[in-house]
């Protein structure tokens, strides 16, 4: 069957729900899919082309499993399990075999609205994998299933008034930024399109205070405008977010606030517990080494240096796809969902 005809049963497919008594009693529990979604959150990256090798009933039976109602799966465990199979379909539909693509990307929707039942942050997951993956989809040739994840996107997780105005604020942002507006010396502190991102993200706020990426990007908008008292404010909110990345980069805004106020072991502190939140940047273990050197500490900071280049597994850092175009960058972003359940 083309992806054609496969997309135009996307919808009807995926809302199909596997009984518990339709799959047979041998496979009933899979232990061995609870481990191979261990193996991909400690990176063993064969763990996708192992996943992407299982049987159709396979599939079907670990997933009614992992969404069934007992809720015995964890939403960390949800979550890598969806990001499995979405990189299974991916590395399946670059090798042409589109049916199996199809399976597995129906899989990772089925665990991907399962995951909003659950709770906030794991809506706001999905609500970040329903943006990205349709970029990533049509990227490797699919636009008609991308069109379908899209459609699906607006009736499982529908857009607020609050992530209307972030996304304003956030276009207001990359706009500036972009342009690098600079007036009379004062840099980005009098840059018009600076101000309307403060006012967006500000109305985000009002609409949803537990919006945490409207509080980080409010947090930076007014560093760049050289207000740091109220960025520290924005930003504090910020290290309460459910997402490590987003506690990753507001606790390193707070080090680059506290290094401009000369209170360096605060900044210190900042960028300690920012390596800790998210060990997968390298932002956060470069400033705190260029902090220890800049205090004199420079075995210090070799060591914090040696030990990153030391470090195995991959480089995802927060800071790169901060300012990103939401659905131009996809690969990247999807990345940092990953991040957030490696072990």
């Amino acid at each position: 069957m083309t992806i054609s005809a496969r997309c135009a049963l996307f919808c009807f497919v995926a809302l199909i729900p596997v009984s518990a008594s339709t799959v047979p009693a041998l496979r009933r529990g899979m232990p061995e899919y609870r481990h191979l979604v261990s193996d991909y959150r400690h990176q063993d990256f064969a763990s996708v082309r192992r996943a992407a090798a299982l049987s159709e009933s396979d599939v079907q039976s670990s997933i009614a499993e992992a969404t069934g109602a007992s809720n015995a799966w964890t939403v960390d465990d949800l979550r890598a399990a969806a990001m499995l199979h979405t990189d299974a379909s991916a590395q399946l539909l670059t090798s042409g075999q589109s049916e199996a693509a199809f399976l597995h990307l129906n899989a990772a929707t089925r665990l991907i609205d399962a995951m909003t039942l659950r709770d906030q942050p794991s809506r706001r997951f999905a609500s970040i994998w329903y943006v990205h993956v349709p970029g990533m989809l049509s990227k490797l040739g699919a636009p008609a299933w991308a069109r379908q994840i899209e459609e699906r996107r607006h009736a499982v997780v529908p857009g607020s008034a609050s992530e209307g105005a972030l996304q304003k604020g956030l276009d207001f942002e990359i706009g500036a930024c972009e342009q690098q507006e600079m007036n009379d010396g004062f840099g980005m502190r009098v840059s018009v399109s600076l101000r309307a991102a403060v006012t967006f993200f500000e109305q985000a706020l009002r609409e949803d205070p537990s919006l945490h990426t409207a509080a980080l990007h409010l947090g930076r908008a007014r560093l760049l405008q050289g207000s740091l008292d109220h960025a520290q404010q924005n930003l504090d909110v910020a290290t309460r977010s459910a997402l490590a990345s987003e506690r990753y980069l507001a606790l390193l805004l707070l080090g680059a606030i506290a290094e401009q106020k000369g209170r360096l072991e605060e900044a210190e502190t900042r960028y300690r517990a920012a390596v800790v939140e998210f060990k997968w940047g390298q932002s956060g273990p470069l400033a705190l080494a260029r902090l220890l050197s800049r205090t004199d500490r420079e075995p210090e900071a070799r060591d914090v240096v040696a030990a990153l280049l030391r470090r195995s597994g991959r480089i995802v850092d927060p800071l790169w796809t901060h300012l990103a175009h939401p659905g131009r960058e996809p690969i990247a972003l999807l990345d940092l969902l990953r991040a957030e359940i490696l072990q």
